[in-house]
């Protein structure tokens, strides 16, 4: 099934599950189902569910548990998943399967070797509270890049650039070079269509390049360090 089939942003989903992973965390929670209806279908939650799973997230929370179905609760964001339902009992059929998914998913290392790097601060730059245009081509630009990655099966991480100024280095061995970000190490760096760069990540990138790393870059290129011109 082709990732454009999902039932949401895949932003939101990579940008939580790359940050997890480079700061050594385990778990990857994601709220789901909310506002899908009070008559939601096992399947549909398994459907979404394992879209989420596959992007990344670990630990399914259900939206929403409620003691009580009076008044206005009935209808505040269902689907209500707790006793009141009459499928309660038959509940752990998806249940169970996320126990069990998650318990997988949750054990081993995580090996990722494909890097994005975010372009918020391009965003930033271009944002104007009376004109959103510039920053909705780059949003679109972005999903495109996303879906085409996952579409052919190459997962990725996103390089938030304050986290790899932070956490970031270069590493050569017999292998090659590797731009790490903490725990995760990344073989391709792509450049998505951007505006700017910050003046570590330009840094990090050359010394990268220069041990022999990938880098792709899909034009419009940068051509600003911290939203300044280069000449």
């Amino acid at each position: 099934r082709s990732i454009n089939q999902g039932c949401g942003t895949i932003l939101t989903v990579k940008q939580v599950d790359s940050a997890a992973c480079q700061l050594g965390k385990k778990r990857v929670l994601c709220e789901s189902y909310g506002c899908t209806g009070g008559d939601f279908s096992f399947r549909g939650r398994k459907w979404i569910g394992d879209w989420l799973y596959v992007l990344g997230v670990n630990l399914n929370n259900p939206h929403l548990s409620l003691y009580s179905m009076r008044g206005e609760r009935k209808r505040d964001y269902p689907a209500n998943i707790f006793f009141p339902q009459p499928w309660w009992g038959e509940n752990r059929l998806v249940a169970d399967y996320f126990a069990r998914l998650s318990y997988a998913l949750s054990e081993g290392k995580r090996v990722v070797d494909v890097m994005v790097i975010h372009p918020i601060s391009s965003a930033w730059t271009r944002y104007r509270p009376d004109s959103t245009g510039p920053v909705g081509i780059l949003d679109e630009s972005l999903a495109k890049l996303e879906k085409v990655l996952l579409n052919n099966q190459r997962d990725f991480h996103y390089g938030d650039e304050m986290l790899m100024e932070k956490h970031g280095s270069v590493e050569s061995g017999e292998d090659g070079a590797v731009l790490r970000i903490g725990e995760m190490s990344y073989r391709v760096v792509i450049i998505p269509p951007s505006h700017t760069l910050s003046c570590s990540t330009a840094a990090m990138l050359r010394k990268f390049a220069s041990a022999g790393g990938k880098i792709l870059a899909v034009p419009p290129l940068p051509t600003e360090l911290e939203g300044v011109a280069v000449s």
